[in-house]
């Protein structure tokens, strides 16, 4: 089974979209929970101790075309992943 491509897009620090070749789960741990609410945060597993953080799932755009342009122009093509 091939596994997918997933380019995810940080402008600012702030993850700015999720681009897929085939269907994905994507989740984003945000440890920088300064200006967060308190009932967005999750706890998450660090090592043995668990920490405040935000999670969001995002919406993964499925656009295999724009994916495999990016590989190539990032040099990726044709490498074997996984």
């Amino acid at each position: 089974m091939r596994k997918p491509n997933v380019i995810v897009e940080v402008h600012g620090g702030l993850v700015d979209s999720v681009v897929s070749d085939l269907p994905v789960n994507v989740y984003v741990v945000d440890h920088d929970i300064e200006q967060a609410d308190t009932e967005d945060l999750k706890n998450f597993p660090i090592g043995p101790v668990t920490q405040k953080v935000v999670l969001a799932n995002f919406n993964v755009d499925r656009n295999p075309k724009f994916v495999k342009s990016a590989l190539k122009l990032l040099g990726i093509h044709g490498r074997k992943h996984g």
